[in-house]
């Protein structure tokens, strides 16, 4: 099975292949008349044709295309805290009795899960509940059980957007805290963000994801025509999503299992 950060990567990886073929598309546009025989017999008329249209539509606008990618990745991004999340706080309780795990993560399991399932009449469109499941998952964890099963999706059903504030609250719930400065000391992310500095790559890192989550709104809310993402800022923000996602399934991961 997947781990997190690998579906996160294949989802770009997805995303990014769309992205190239925009990318070729835009400079094949205007040199393809160079590249068609016009002379060529009648059996290629389908061809010529289809060529004139693509040669002509000179209206497109590219950054709105990438605009359109650029929320694929920020789902995949969101998506992806939402399934580390869970994977933490499944390395943190496995071979673990009900006893011995936190509090806290006693306490979380019983409060979000009575959340949910007070939604259960107006779900959300995004996110799939098996109730019947959460409810004989919630009746397993009772004291001296060691066969008792945390109900995961409820902890990463908290995770809406990728904002800073939204992946703290996340991952205070899984009793993961003060983790920035551990996300900041990975030497990659620092060199994407033109920084040696653990706390100021830290710092970097939250403005960016306000900035990338802010323009994300923008487009998905406001259809603000003014707003428009270039392949460059698409590219940018790919590569940081890799590697901040990265930093971050090392730095979380790393406290589940200590």
């Amino acid at each position: 099975m997947a781990t997190a950060l690998e579906d996160l990567s294949l989802r770009l990886d997805d995303v990014a292949a769309s992205a190239n073929f925009v990318s070729i598309a835009s400079l094949l546009r205007p040199r393809l008349g160079h590249l068609i025989d016009w002379n060529a017999n009648q059996d290629q008329d389908d061809l010529k044709n289809l060529a004139r249209k693509f040669m002509n539509s000179k209206d497109v606008r590219y950054e709105i295309l990438y605009g359109a990618l650029f929320i694929r990745v920020l789902a995949a991004f969101e998506k992806f805290i939402r399934q580390l999340v869970e994977s933490a706080l499944h390395v943190m309780v496995e071979g673990t009795t009900y006893d011995e795990i936190a509090e806290t993560l006693r306490m979380h399991n019983l409060r979000l899960t009575g959340r949910v399932l007070a939604s259960i009449s107006e779900p959300r469109d995004h996110l799939t509940f098996n109730y019947e499941n959460l409810v004989e998952n919630l009746a397993s964890c009772k004291a001296g059980s060691s066969t008792f099963q945390l109900n995961g999706p409820v902890f990463s059903a908290v995770v809406a957007g990728g904002g800073p504030a939204v992946i703290e609250k996340a991952l205070k719930n899984i009793d993961v805290e003060n983790w920035w400065d551990d996300v900041g000391r990975d030497k990659k992310l620092q060199a994407v963000l033109g920084t040696k500095k653990s706390r100021d790559a830290a710092n970097l890192s939250k403005e960016k994801l306000r900035e990338l989550w802010r323009l994300r709104n923008i487009i998905a809310h406001a259809g603000d025509e003014n707003i428009e993402v270039s392949e460059t800022k698409f590219q940018e923000s790919v590569i940081f999503i890799r590697t901040f996602s990265t930093a971050l399934s090392s730095a979380v991961m790393a406290r589940a299992t200590n």
